[in-house]
């Protein structure tokens, strides 16, 4: 995703890329409006834009390795939290031992992502075929992003968290995510 295929909010663009330009980019942006909006949009051309390898004034180049790894988003550096159904007990094998097949649900968010980047949680419950089931960012999920983040950057650069959806936290993992949002590792970018 670039700056460019985002329609309009020129104003924010540019106060986005002033931050890069200037150093003066916080460890944690909120990207908040109504459904619809460009939000994950912003949110994924800002992660472009800071991976980027020869980026100009006004947008990423959108033809190094870097920027093709973010059209697909597969960036290692990347990282992804959004609410999923809680996993069951059941999970762990039936009376024959055998587990139910998992469903990738990584690969799930990225075509939702991807071809849906303008969409909100109940089309993403439509597209996964979620409906009448609880969603939810769990504890367990929360320690993945602590577990994650606490690694060095695959590529020297920015690690950079992308939690969609945060309203969906449970209490217990938004309370141990606190720590590490409020002092991140360097060059992390909480999103």
């Amino acid at each position: 995703m670039q700056f460019a295929e985002i329609p309009g909010l020129s104003e924010t663009k540019e106060k986005l890329l002033n931050a890069v330009k200037f150093n003066h980019l916080a460890h944690a942006l909120l990207f908040h409006g109504p459904e619809g909006s460009a939000n994950l949009t912003l949110a994924l051309a800002l992660a472009t834009y800071l991976y980027c390898e020869n980026p100009n004034e006004s947008d990423s180049c959108g033809t190094c390795g870097s920027c093709q790894r973010m059209k697909k988003l597969i960036m290692p550096d990347l990282n992804f939290a959004f609410p999923v159904v809680a996993s069951s007990k059941d999970d762990e094998g039936g009376e024959d031992g055998e587990k139910e097949e998992k469903v990738d649900v990584l690969a799930n968010w990225r075509k939702f992502a991807l071809g849906h980047p303008y969409g909100n949680v109940h089309d993403f419950i439509y597209f996964n075929g979620f409906e009448k089931k609880q969603l939810n960012i769990s504890k367990a999920a929360a320690r993945k992003i602590i577990q994650a983040l606490s690694l060095m950057s695959f590529e020297g650069g920015y690690k950079i968290m992308l939690i969609w959806a945060p309203e969906f936290l449970h209490p217990s993992a938004a309370n141990s995510l606190l720590k590490i949002i409020e002092e991140p590792p360097a060059k992390t970018i909480f999103m």
